[in-house]
C-alpha cells in the first residue's frame, strides 16, 4: 500500500457500488465452481453406471439400455468440460470488477513488488479528478508515482571507440565514480557489447552493457557516471607517464635527467591508458623522467620550486589499461 486517501460523498458512494458489484461477481465465481464439482460428480456416476451395466449385464451396443446410458455418460461429461468454460469467464468478471474497485477505493496500492520513484503526492494532497469528457461521470486514472522492479543488478550503458571496442570484452572489471556519490568507487563488470555498432555524425560506436557487482541505493536513472574498463593487469612493471614518451622516426623515446643533462633515450613500450605507459626496457627504476620539456634547464627547475615539477621518479607498480566514458544509467 501506497497511501490512503479521505474520499468526498460521490467518490464514496462510487466505492461503495464498486465493493458491491466486486462481491457479486466473487459469488459468481464460486457458485460456477460448486456447479463444476457437481457436474464432476454427475459425470463420475454415469460412467460407473454404464461401465457396470455394460460388464455384468453383458449389454450389446444395440441394446436400448446400452446406448441410453452411453450418451447419458457423454452428455454429462460435456456439461463438465463447459463448465470450465464458465469458470474461466466468471474469473474474469471477478478480476475486472477488483481493478475497477481499485481505481476509485481509497487506498492507494502498488500494481507490482520494486522500489517507488516519482512520487508526487504528500499527506494533506488534494487529487482533483480528470475526466475524459465533459458529460462523463468516469475519472481517467491518475499517475501517481512509478514503480522500479528489482531484477538483478543495475545496468549502465557505455558508448566505446572504435579503438576501445576492440579492447574490451565481456567479464573485464569496470570501476565507476559517480557524481551524485562524491569520493565513492564502485565496481562492476563487462556483460556484453554490441558489436553492430552505431553511426552518429560519422563516428562509430559501440555499446557496452556494464553491471554493477551490488545494489545501490538513492540511485536512479540517469545518473551521469564515468567509467574505467580495466582492459589488462600487470604487476612490477616500470611506468611513466604517457606525456614523457615521444615518437621520433617509429622510435618511442623518453627524456630523463642524468648529472644535470637531459639525455633522450629510447625506449620500448607495453601497455598504456589515459595517464601511464609501460616501459619494456630503455630506462630503469629511479630514473628520472623529464614529462615537460622547457627551453632551459633553470626554467625546469624553477617549475619544480612551484610545486609543479616537469620530473618524474620511476617506480614499479601494478599497471590497468582502460577505457572511460559517461554514460547513464538503466535498470
Amino acid at each position: 500500500k501506497i497511501a490512503d486517501m479521505t474520499l468526498d460523498q460521490d467518490s464514496t458512494q462510487k466505492q461503495a457500488a464498486a465493493w458491491s458489484s466486486y462481491l457479486s461477481s466473487k459469488n459468481q465465481l464460486a457458485s460456477a465452481q460448486a456447479k463444476m464439482n457437481s457436474l464432476q460428480s454427475a459425470a463420475f456416476k454415469a460412467n460407473q453406471k454404464f461401465m457396470t451395466d455394460a460388464d455384468f449385464r453383458d449389454l450389446a451396443t444395440n441394446d436400448p439400455v446400452y446406448i441410453q446410458e452411453y450418451a447419458d455418460w457423454l452428455q454429462a461429461e460435456a456439461d463438465y468440460k463447459n463448465q470450465s468454460g464458465n469458470i474461466t469467464q466468471a474469473q474474469a468478471s471477478m478480476t475486472s470488477a477488483w481493478y475497477a474497485y481499485q481505481q476509485i477505493s481509497q487506498e492507494i496500492l502498488a500494481p507490482a513488488p520494486g522500489i517507488i520513484t516519482n512520487l508526487n503526492i504528500a499527506p494533506g494532497a488534494t487529487i482533483v479528478s480528470q475526466s475524459s469528457s465533459s458529460n462523463s461521470n468516469n475519472g481517467t486514472p491518475q499517475q501517481v508515482g512509478t514503480i522500479t522492479q528489482q531484477q538483478g543488478h543495475i545496468q549502465a550503458i557505455v558508448s566505446l571507440s572504435e579503438i576501445d571496442a576492440a579492447k574490451v570484452s565481456p567479464g573485464q572489471k569496470v570501476s565507476l565514480n559517480m557524481d551524485a556519490f562524491t569520493g565513492k568507487t564502485f565496481v562492476g563488470k563487462v556483460l556484453m557489447i554490441n558489436t553492430n555498432g552505431t553511426v552518429s555524425s560519422g563516428v562509430t560506436t559501440y555499446p557496452a552493457t556494464i553491471e554493477f557487482d551490488s545494489e545501490i541505493k538513492n540511485i536512479y536513472p540517469n545518473m551521469a557516471v564515468t567509467a574505467k574498463i580495466i582492459t589488462s593487469t600487470k604487476d612490477n612493471v616500470i611506468l611513466v607517464p604517457s606525456a614523457a614518451v615521444q615518437t621520433s622516426n617509429g622510435q618511442s623515446i623518453v627524456r630523463v635527467m642524468k648529472k644535470g643533462q637531459i639525455t633522450s633515450l629510447n625506449v620500448e613500450t607495453g601497455e598504456t591508458n589515459d595517464t601511464q605507459t609501460e616501459i619494456i626496457s630503455g630506462i630503469n627504476e629511479g630514473d628520472i623522467v623529464v614529462t615537460n620539456f622547457s627551453s632551459s634547464v633553470e626554467g625546469v627547475r624553477e617549475q619544480g620550486q612551484q610545486g609543479n615539477s616537469p620530473f618524474s621518479g620511476l617506480g614499479r607498480g601494478g599497471f590497468g589499461g582502460g577505457s572511460g566514458a559517461v554514460f547513464r544509467m538503466s535498470r
